[in-house]
């Protein structure tokens, strides 16, 4: 009898364990900013050493477990620009890995983020997201926790997207150096 329940819980253990274990195996991996934006940092610099990042954010392409709730997430989408060529890379990352980049002419005058601006990475925007503002996973659109980091009139900002406690879509900003709140944004869809 006591072999029987032994088996039984061992093959439990397994059914819900299979899901993550072959998703780490296969490459479905969730990853942060800071490592989407290293992944995409490569590609930009052998496209071109002048490259900057403007602008980077998740996306629901790859939807699984990875909600968000860790700082993490499948799917990321980064722009990198050369303004004194006036061009731009689009780059999209899917489960650790670029699928897509596409170079085109640009007009656009962003402000570019360097690497010393990020102090901050996701998963400790999320926690603190979560934490101070009860901030909860969005849902049908923008699903889980969504980041996004961008400069606007040389202000970085780095943002946390879910719903909060009135189920209203939200978007909390941060400064990405060092985690400082800067204010929330409240829509009601």
């Amino acid at each position: 009898m006591k072999l029987k329940y032994l088996s039984l819980y061992i093959i439990t253990i397994i059914v819900i364990l299979t899901p993550f274990l072959f998703g780490e195996i296969f490459g479905k991996k969730a990853i942060t900013l800071k490592e989407a934006y290293d992944i995409g940092l490569v590609k930009a610099k052998e496209w071109d050493s002048g490259a900057f990042l403007t602008h980077i954010s998740t996306v629901d392409r790859k939807i699984g477990n990875d909600l968000g709730s860790d700082g993490k997430r499948r799917s990321w989408n980064l722009t990198f620009e050369v303004p004194t060529k006036k061009k731009s890379l689009f780059i999209s990352i899917d489960d650790n890995k670029i699928e897509k980049s596409i170079s085109r002419n640009s007009t656009s005058q962003f402000n570019g983020i360097t690497q010393e601006e990020i102090g901050i990475d996701s998963p400790q925007i999320a926690s603190k997201a979560i934490q101070s503002f009860n901030l909860r996973p969005g849902e049908n659109w923008a699903i889980g926790y969504h980041f996004t980091m961008f400069k606007q009139e040389n202000q970085l900002f780095l943002t946390v997207v879910g719903r909060n406690e009135q189920n209203k879509f939200s978007k909390i900003y941060f400064n990405p150096k060092n985690g400082e709140y800067l204010g929330m944004q409240v829509n009601d869809r």
